[in-house]
């Protein structure tokens, strides 16, 4: 299934991009989808502070499997004011 991966803050940064289209297995859930499209480009999770995720525009948990052309944002914590 193809999904648009919104990337957001240090994931941005890092990546180089705001928003990709990717490719992933029908029955993979977001936080496998996160792991596997940073650790592609050199980032391990694992190394981050907690991830959330939300599937188009609504907050998941990380073992929630999206369906082909949802649009998943992946977001590290910030704040500001």
């Amino acid at each position: 299934m193809t999904l648009d991966l919104l990337l957001f803050s240090v994931l941005r940064e890092a990546v180089g991009a705001d928003h990709v289209s990717v490719e992933v297995a029908d029955d993979t859930d977001v936080a496998r989808i996160a792991s596997e499209f940073l650790a592609g480009r050199g980032i391990e999770a694992a190394s981050l502070p907690p991830l959330r995720f939300a599937v188009n525009e609504e907050f998941v948990p990380g073992d929630h499997v999206p369906r082909d052309g949802d649009r998943l944002a992946v977001l590290s914590p910030f704040s500001g004011g």
